[in-house]
This record gives structure tokens, sequence and C-alpha cells, in this order.
């Protein structure tokens, strides 16, 4: 189908398999009984509780081998159980959107899934900005940046927004994840802002970063961003990813530090 078909397969493998780890973590703090991680037509579910980040079907349709009918029936049993939206590429059959949505899956929201290969990255960090990894002593400090960063979206109010309890539970979660690494950066010595990147193979995925209030426009995330990249490098990634709300401020600023466009992603979810 393509090389940019294969490295849309190989990044979206990359993404399931960081949720997938974030679903067992979260598994082992024993109470979300109702976890799981399943295969749905030629996609994987993943699910902690209601109302998480990580709950969503990726990968269905990409395979190339898909009956849409049948596709849309595992949907539908999974919807009866659990209300999962499906995070959907631009890249497969419209046949199987169009039945999707036949069936009462509508998109609410878009997201761009970006690329860079940090190899040839030139991207430089701003002064007065320094990025830091987080280590035992500053976890803590790390976790209450990233959920008060969230708490008021950088965008502006998103299509779901979730508790800080569940933030907390979330990235509390992150800091236990294996090949998972967490930044925060300070601006005058101030902490800003936190960040994470897991590493899947050769594929950095860059997430969680988040600006306090107080500090934006000031490049903390460019800081973020350069931080992630360097370390991407050094680990042997030969991409790293980035996905942001369609037309966003976020997605503007990857844009300007070189990201392309990998695919976008319609988030479906049923409405009857």
């Amino acid at each position: 189908m393509g090389a940019r078909h294969d490295e849309i397969l190989h990044v979206e493998a990359a993404e399931i398999a960081f949720l997938s780890a974030a679903v067992d973590v979260a598994r082992k703090r024993g109470d979300v009984p109702g976890a799981f991680v399943e295969h749905v037509h030629d996609g994987t579910a993943t699910y902690v509780a209601p109302r998480w980040p990580v709950n969503k079907v990726l990968g269905l349709g990409l395979s190339g081998r898909v009956d849409p009918s049948a596709a849309v029936a595992e949907v539908d049993a999974l919807w009866s159980r659990v209300q999962i939206p499906v995070e959907l590429s631009d890249t497969v059959d419209p046949q199987l959107a169009a039945s999707l949505e036949e069936t009462g899956h509508h998109e609410v929201e878009r997201e761009t899934v970006s690329v860079l290969d940090p190899r040839v990255a030139r991207l430089q960090g701003p002064p007065r900005v320094a990025s830091e990894l987080v280590t035992s002593k500053t976890e803590a400090t790390w976790l209450e940046t990233s959920v008060g960063g969230f708490a008021v979206p950088a965008d502006g109010p998103a299509h779901a927004e979730f508790p800080s309890d569940v933030l907390g539970q979330v990235f509390g979660d992150r800091l236990r994840i294996g090949r998972t690494t967490c930044w925060l950066a300070r601006v005058d010595g101030e902490v800003a802002g936190a960040a994470a990147m897991h590493v899947e193979g050769d594929v950095g995925l860059l997430c969680g970063a988040t600006t306090l209030p107080a500090f934006r426009r000031r490049g903390v995330q460019t800081a973020l961003l350069v931080a992630r990249i360097t370390a991407a490098r050094e680990r042997g990634c030969r991409v790293v990813v980035v996905t942001t709300p369609e037309g966003s401020a976020s997605e503007k600023s990857v844009r300007a530090a070189g990201f392309g466009v990998l695919h976008t992603r319609r988030l479906l979810e049923r409405m009857r």
C-alpha cells in the first residue's frame, strides 16, 4: 500500500503498545477491575474506566482486509458494553467510515498525527528555559505540574475534558510505564511545564506536554520538544510522533518545529 501506509501502521502499533502498557499499569493498582485490551476487528480497544483518556479504538481499518459490516458490528457490540470512541484514520476505506456513520457514529473531533526524524532535527531551545529529567525527588512536582497544566487547556475547551482526580491517576500511572521518561521545564528556575516520551522500538511517542498558565507563550513547549527530540535521537529512534487537535495552537507549534503530517484521525462517537 506504500511507504506512507507502512509508516502509519508502524506508528499506530507503537501507540497501541503504549496504551496497552498504560492499561496494564492501571490494572496493577487494583482499583479498575474492568480494564482491558482487546481486538476489535483489525483494530485494538484499550479501556481503563469511564472517562479515561486512554479509552479508544485504534488501528481499525488499517489492515486493508476489512469487512465494513463486520467491523461496525464489533464496534457496536463494544459500545454496548462501554462507550469507547473510535479514532479512525483518514486513510482507511471510505466505506468503513460511511458504515460507521450510518449506524450513528459521528465525528466529534479531528486530530493530526505528526512526525519528525530526530536524526536531522535542528530545533533550538529558547534562552532562560531549562529542561530536566524527572527523578524520584521531583516526581510529585511533575505530577502536580502535569495536572495543573491540563486542567486549563492551552487550546481552549476540548471535546473531552477530564476531572483532576482522573488526571492525577493517569499521570501517576505514566510515571510507572516502562520505557517512558518524563521532563520538567523551568523558567528562570521556576517550574513552568511538564512532558513525557515513551519509546517503543524506533518510535518516540511525545505525550503529556503542558505548560502552567502563568508561563505560556514563553517557549516552554519548544524547550520540552528539544529535550525529547534530543533524547529520542540518543536512544536510536527513527521517528518522533506527536498528536494534536486539528487546527490548534499546538498543531501550529509542532509544524513550526519541523513536524510533518503523517495522517489525520477522526474521533467518532455513537450518538444513537
